[in-house]
């Protein structure tokens, strides 16, 4: 019995690893890429504000792909599914909206610290202005601060919405339970 625990145990272990292995590598090759697509477009001193936003879309759209995996790994419904078959309003669709509101700006955020980043140390080594530099990471930081504080808002949010909806069901309950007495 013992031996049979430990042989599972084992086995899962195995798949575990084997599945973080496959899916880790993938993400390191993007993120390598986005970094040499961004020491280009630094060095080749191109228009700081697209160089931004480009990353901050590519950003954007890499989050919405780990929001889309995630989703298929936890098994549930997507917006679009919410919307176009919960006909009786049963499921609400407003913390899925939040939650892409949120994947969108978190990773345009992230990209753009990286971009700040990427260029603030091509152009400290190729002009040997390192003020830019640290005014990029100062950037970065107050980006990712403002990440920080727009999520604590939107946590705020779903609490309030589920805390809404955990008091529906309740009082839905308390009627039921108050008409068999």
């Amino acid at each position: 019995m013992i031996n049979d625990y430990l042989k599972l145990k084992n086995l899962r272990i195995k798949m575990y690893e084997q599945k973080n292995k496959n899916t880790n590598s993938p993400k390191i090759n993007f993120i390598g890429f986005i970094v040499l697509i961004g020491i280009l477009f630094a060095i080749a001193d191109a228009d700081p504000t697209i160089f931004y936003l480009t990353f901050a879309i590519i950003g954007s759209l890499f989050a919405l792909y780990r929001r889309k995996q995630a989703l298929i790994k936890r098994e549930e419904d997507s917006l679009a599914k919410i919307i176009l078959n919960d006909y009786l309003m049963t499921r609400n669709a407003t913390l899925s909206i939040i939650s892409i509101i949120y994947t969108l700006i978190q990773g345009a955020c992230i990209f753009l610290c990286l971009s700040l980043l990427i260029d603030s140390i091509v152009t400290a080594i190729k002009y040997q202005n390192f003020g830019y530099t640290f005014t990029h990471l100062g950037w970065s930081v107050l980006v990712l601060i403002g990440l920080l504080f727009f999520r604590l808002l939107l946590e705020g949010l779903t609490t309030i919405i589920r805390f809404g909806e955990d008091f529906s069901q309740f009082k839905d309950d308390f009627k039921k339970y108050s008409k068999n007495k």
